[in-house]
């Protein structure tokens, strides 16, 4: 299996381009190129390759800015532009296309292979992270989806006591909304491991009974408390009722 990167040149004058791939296959690296820049986009589509060495000034109908630009509204390949100019027109066409890098010609083989060798390693940084954000939205995504559905009570404070999160169940139990709470100071003692008893809203506007539970957790990764708190009202009645039978049959 291939595991050399393939770099794309996309330039039109043939000695330059002879110098590129003699420079990048030295360095192990693979080559194609295109003379213009649908040539460029074609290739994109079909090849995939892992970096793209696109020249400002080339000819066709449009130019290496411009093919740039089409080639990241529809794929992630990162560009490295090599130019004889630098004004500060092309300097903010090129901005917009959010370029990995750029050379100025004439240029040393060294400067290509140092310039080449940042940006691959900045794409695979940058891939890396998007790859670890997307799991990190995808678990969000699940733990709110869980955490609304659960029947419990659940806050999270942060390490000031300042109220960061709260579901559904929570909401309904302690007759707020959440907009009023977020980033307020939690009422209640945050204590790790104590379980006490809190007066909610039961069934319909009544009140109940609710048995608070601690324990330590993060919240965008600082120290936190998760709070949970779980209608134990029926189950109070039930032990009453309970107790309330035993009575009358010792009585």
């Amino acid at each position: 299996m291939n595991t050399k990167k393939q770099i794309l040149i996309v330039e039109d004058e043939p000695d330059i381009v002879k110098l590129i791939r003699i420079a990048l296959e030295k360095c192990g690296y693979d080559t194609i190129t295109a003379p213009d820049g649908q040539g460029a986009i074609d290739l994109v589509r079909s090849k995939k390759p892992d970096l793209i060495l696109m020249d400002i000034a080339i000819k066709g109908q449009i130019d290496g800015i411009e093919t740039a630009k089409q080639i990241h509204y529809s794929c992630d390949i990162p560009v490295v532009y090599l130019t004889a100019y630098a004004d500060d027109e092309r300097l903010v066409r090129i901005k917009e296309t959010q370029p990995y890098g750029y050379i100025l010609k004439p240029f040393e083989d060294r400067e290509l292979k140092t310039a080449i060798e940042i940006c691959l390693c900045k794409a695979e940084t940058d891939l890396q992270l998007k790859v670890l954000t997307e799991e990190l939205r995808v678990s969000r995504a699940n733990f709110q989806d869980i955490i609304d559905k659960i029947a419990d009570g659940i806050i999270i404070v942060d390490g000031n006591r300042i109220v960061r999160f709260v579901n559904p169940a929570a909401e309904v139990m302690f007759g707020f909304r959440i907009e009023q709470v977020i980033g307020k100071e939690f009422s209640f003692p945050v204590t790790v491991g104590e379980v006490m008893n809190v007066k909610i809203v039961h069934n319909g506007g009544k009140y109940g009974i609710g048995q608070m539970h601690t324990v330590e957790t993060h919240w965008e990764s600082m120290p936190a408390y998760l709070v949970s708190i779980r209608n134990i009202t029926e189950h109070i009645k039930a032990e009453e009722r309970a107790g309330k039978k035993l009575h009358n049959v010792v009585a």
